[in-house]
């Protein structure tokens, strides 16, 4: 009986690497598209690239700038006002936030003031004027004319009313220098009592609603006051007015938990 060929048995399967023809490479693909972009656009960045540099410095330099002009001379309120503005919001609190607002915004028309007055007091200093108003009194105690001491008299008072308007203005600019401290602690202090009231809101403790409405009144009362200081040197008479709220400005109160909008 034949015996069947021999035959040679099947090779092993080896290890194969699996195909990557179906994986995209999108780093490749991105890169090799921000190089063409460029090279297209070489002439447009190489025309614009003294604007796009110029714009891309300026534009951050004249939002420092602003900002500096903003709130001059009142630095030492911004940083409160801020964290407790970014917090009103993000609480959600607008009605709060706008007397926050509100109140910022008189302490600046304060500012303006200020800086008028302290111009115009550096053009007529209060002291200049009581030695002028020394010297005509002794002016006035040695003339024996009749008519010299009418003329006399009258600029003795017409000195005094505008002696006593400088005053007002001098007192003026140091309740603007004291209300910056105080809004400056009423924002820190509003906002530590948010921040409080929102953690013992999270653990369901109440809060006190009648305390707030009753602050928030009292602020919108002292927010509607105002105050004129009239200037009157000599035959010029100027008035400017002046906001009480700059005196201490309305401060905000403490808000709320945030799951209620102040009404």
């Amino acid at each position: 009986m034949a015996r069947p060929p021999l035959t040679r048995p099947p090779a092993l399967p080896t290890g194969r690497r699996p195909s990557r023809r179906g994986e995209i490479p999108w780093a490749l693909l991105l890169a090799l598209l921000g190089v063409v972009v460029l090279f297209m656009l070489r002439r447009f960045l190489r025309l614009f690239f003294p604007m796009l540099f110029l714009l891309l410095v300026l534009a951050p330099l004249l939002w420092y700038l602003w900002r500096q002009y903003k709130y001059r001379d009142v630095w030492a309120v911004v940083p409160e006002y801020e964290k407790l503005v970014a917090l009103l919001r993000r609480l959600r609190l607008s009605s709060y936030r706008a007397v926050v607002e509100a109140s910022m915004k008189h302490l600046l028309a304060a500012r303006d003031r200020a800086e008028r007055f302290q111009e115009y007091l550096a053009q007529e200093p209060p002291h200049r004027l009581r030695e002028r108003l020394r010297d005509l009194e002794r002016q006035f105690k040695d003339t024996h004319d009749p008519e010299k001491r009418r003329f006399l008299e009258k600029t003795l008072a017409d000195s005094r009313e505008t002696l006593a308007h400088l005053d007002e203005l001098q007192e003026f600019l140091r309740r603007y220098e004291d209300s910056k401290a105080v809004l400056a602690g009423h924002f820190k202090n509003t906002r530590l009592r948010l921040e409080l009231d929102e953690m013992r809101f999270a653990e369901g403790i109440a809060y006190q609603s009648d305390e707030v409405d009753r602050l928030m009144t009292e602020i919108k009362a002292f927010d509607s006051m105002y105050e004129t200081v009239d200037r009157r040197t000599g035959p010029r008479t100027t008035t400017a007015p002046a906001a009480a709220e700059s005196d201490e400005a309305p401060a905000a109160t403490a808000p709320p938990p945030p799951d209620r909008q102040a009404q």
